[in-house]
């Protein structure tokens, strides 16, 4: 006579192997939500950062700042310094954007302007 069917540890082993499997996936999908939203932050960031230095450099101002600003669904609060170079006429601009002062910056920009006469 020939078994026909599967064997109740046959399934039971079955129904393992798919559980630990469903818990691993659910395991890489969180994880993976987590990393979407610090990306999209840091872009943001990189984005405020861009558009700050702009401002920053249009209006001809020369001299530290800092301040908060909204860029997406972010609030960042950024820094810029302005420090000399080597050379007289030429300045160099440093812009951080954080999202906690207390914490390390999200995005950097650094660029060089002339010096006012």
């Amino acid at each position: 006579m020939k078994q026909r069917g599967f064997t109740l540890l046959e399934i039971m082993v079955a129904l393992m192997l798919f559980a630990l499997g469903a818990v691993s996936l659910s395991k890489v999908i969180g994880s993976s939500a987590l990393h979407v939203d610090e990306l999209a932050r840091r872009q943001f960031a990189g984005l405020l950062a861009h558009n700050q230095m702009l401002v920053f450099q249009m209006a001809g101002r020369l001299q530290s700042d800092s301040g908060k600003a909204v860029q997406g669904p972010f609030e960042f609060t950024w820094e810029i310094n302005v420090n000399k170079t080597d050379t007289d006429e030429i300045l160099r601009l440093d812009l951080d954007v954080f999202d906690d002062p207390d914490d390390a910056p999200l995005a950097q920009l650094s660029a060089f302007t002339g010096a006012a006469k």
